[in-house]
């Protein structure tokens, strides 16, 4: 008989190559080891996560024998054992692990004892994905909790440094025309406090839901996916142009004509997060992989509420800014001969910003109407502490 063509195996057919079929197109690392914990098979995906090229180069192996860390190594045995001691499935376990490239990834591991006809433990099974991109959202996000922090502390010193100036002004020479300023400058203080009081009560909500879709975003999410979910992110978060009331609207009903011709379902719900993102209609060609995608609610969803989370840092950020910046104008106005120097100041993105920070206090009915370009940059000389 001559040598069989691949084209003439019956895959399907047989059990054998149809279960090893199966195991290798599965998104999870599969593994299985005897009594011993010495591996006795696993898919191509686990193979090449520990370092060995070839399938059949792990039986035989034991986890020293891999790219593991020596405390892995004894974390993985002693779980092993535990589930072949008890027979009892060991689920959702979150641990670290060395990958072959020499990185280093988080995992959420299940681990079920494998047993025969007389229910006698004769190995282990387990699987695993990667959840790295989950403790990594966990990671910033306590992160930004502690830079919110610290910019609270600062405000706080800023008004100890305050009402500590206000007192020593109070016994000054200046004490009548200083007292007015000091009242001046407390109502100014009030607006950036504001902000940040809004911006962290937003912040604090969209947090909750980030948090609660985001691991199901990236589990839904090819490599391409998150290439354009990136770049959703980053268009997002890097718009700062006011848009009115009335121009949201107009965009809001374009974009439910255009996407209701795409026979996207939930036209109506995505194109509040289209606008948030401040998306062009021209540029939907670019995201229509993700418009078509069967999560796309919570796919942009969360886009939009990372980008608002960015915008809203950095916006909490020029608040506590503008807060020292009074008490610094206060400190120095206070020095006998002070000088003030003028410096170049970006009238534009002063406009812009103002915009963005009272967007809520905006009456309705109000249109503006811009006559220059968000990206145009326009400097005069001028004391930049005094703007905004």
């Amino acid at each position: 008989m001559g040598k069989k063509n691949i084209d003439d195996f019956d895959w399907l057919g047989d059990p054998k190559r149809m279960l090893l079929a199966i195991i290798n197109n599965l998104p999870h690392s599969i593994f299985w080891k005897d009594t011993q914990s010495i591996y006795k098979g696993g898919n191509r995906k686990f193979s090449k996560l520990s370092g060995l090229g070839l399938d059949d180069q792990l039986v035989g192996k034991s986890d020293d024998d891999l790219v593991w860390k020596k405390e892995e190594t004894e974390f993985f045995r002693l779980v092993d054992n535990k589930v072949m001691s008890s027979n009892q499935a060991e689920r959702n376990i979150i641990e670290p692990q060395l990958q072959s490239d020499g990185t280093e990834a988080w995992l959420e591991t299940t681990k079920i004892p494998l047993t025969d006809e007389f229910n006698r433990v004769i190995g282990i099974l387990g699987l695993f994905q990667d959840v790295t991109p989950v403790k990594q959202a966990e990671k910033d996000k306590q992160q930004l909790i502690h830079e919110l922090r610290s910019q609270n502390m600062r405000l706080q010193e800023t008004m100890d440094s305050l009402m500590k100036a206000q007192g020593q002004l109070i016994i000054s020479e200046k004490m009548a025309t200083m007292g007015q300023l000091i009242s001046r400058v407390a109502h100014e203080v009030n607006t950036p406090m504001g902000v940040i009081k809004a911006h962290a009560e937003s912040m604090a909500d969209q947090f909750k839901d980030t948090i609660k879709d985001m691991p199901m975003v990236y589990r839904e999410l090819t490599d391409e996916h998150l290439l354009v979910f990136n770049k959703l992110i980053e268009q997002g978060a890097g718009s700062y142009r006011y848009v009115s009331p009335r121009e949201e609207r107009a965009k809001r009903k374009e974009f439910t004509n255009i996407l209701a011709r795409l026979n996207i379902s939930n036209a109506d719900e995505i194109v509040y997060f289209l606008v948030d993102l401040d998306l062009e209609i021209n540029e939907l060609e670019s995201y229509l992989s993700l418009l078509e995608h069967k999560e796309n609610y919570r796919i942009f969803k969360v886009a939009s509420y990372l980008a608002l989370q960015q915008k809203s840092y950095e916006s909490t950020q020029d608040a506590v800014d503008k807060a020292s910046q009074l008490i610094k104008a206060l400190k120095t106005y206070s020095k006998k001969d002070a000088q003030h120097q003028k410096q170049p100041i970006d009238v534009i993105k002063n406009i812009e910003s103002v915009l963005i920070l009272f967007t809520n206090h905006i009456k309705h009915g109000i249109h503006f109407i811009r006559d220059y370009e968000v990206s145009d940059s326009l400097y005069i000389e001028g004391y930049g502490d005094s703007l905004g």
